[in-house]
Parts: C-alpha cells; structure tokens; sequence
C-alpha cells in the first residue's frame, strides 16, 4: 500500500521527536529493534509504523500514541505543539535554530519573539 499523508505527518511528528531529544536514527532504532533505515523509512513517511513499534517509539520518545496520531487530546495541552510540525515553514525554522549553538540559538529565538511580538 502506497505512502498516505498521514503516514508523512507522523514520520514528521517522529522525527521531531527524535531530533528533539537528540536521538540518531541509528540509536532510535536499536532501542526499538530496528535498522537506522527503517526508522528512516518511518521518518519519510514510505513504511508505515505498525502498532507494536508505534507503543514502543512512544515509550522511547516519553510521548503517546494519540501525540504521534496527531490526536486531539484535553490531558496534555504539549500535544498540541506537535500540530505545529505539520507546518513545513515551522519545521524548517525549528531545524536551522537547533544548528545554531545554544548561546546563539537564545539570542535568534529572543528576536523572533520580539518580531511575533511587534508584528501582533
């Protein structure tokens, strides 16, 4: 069965993940018993994550299921953050601030905040 949009949505919400808590897909993989490839072949949406590695990615990624579905949900209002991922501007801005070293990042993320500030 062929890639869906849904299956990219959450390969993107994984790779967020992952790349939030500075995870290689190669390190990802081996705690959940697979290759660094099928982790990017979940990332880029072409596999899709069966049920069992979809619990087990969560428990290693400290998230839900309902998170990686992009499933509403009231208990943890952070869910709603992983929405913003479906935004490839903001998945892109998010990947060029993370290059950045800390000191740096601090200071880009303080300027944006005031041009979001200035421009609402």
């Amino acid at each position: 069965m062929p890639a869906t949009d849904q299956d990219r949505i959450i390969g993107a919400r994984l790779r967020g993940l992952r790349k939030s808590q500075h995870l290689s897909q190669a390190e990802l993989g081996a705690a959940i018993g697979v290759t660094f490839q099928q982790i990017q072949k979940y990332e880029n949406g072409s596999n899709r994550v069966s049920g069992a590695n979809m619990v087990t990615l969560c428990k290693m990624l400290k998230t839900t299921p309902d998170a990686l579905l992009g499933i509403k949900s009231n208990s943890k209002p952070s869910d709603d953050m992983l929405d913003l991922l479906d935004d490839p501007i903001i998945r892109r801005a998010l990947y060029a601030l993370h290059e950045l070293p800390p000191q740096k990042r601090s200071a880009v993320a303080r300027c944006m905040m005031s041009i979001v500030e200035a421009f609402t």
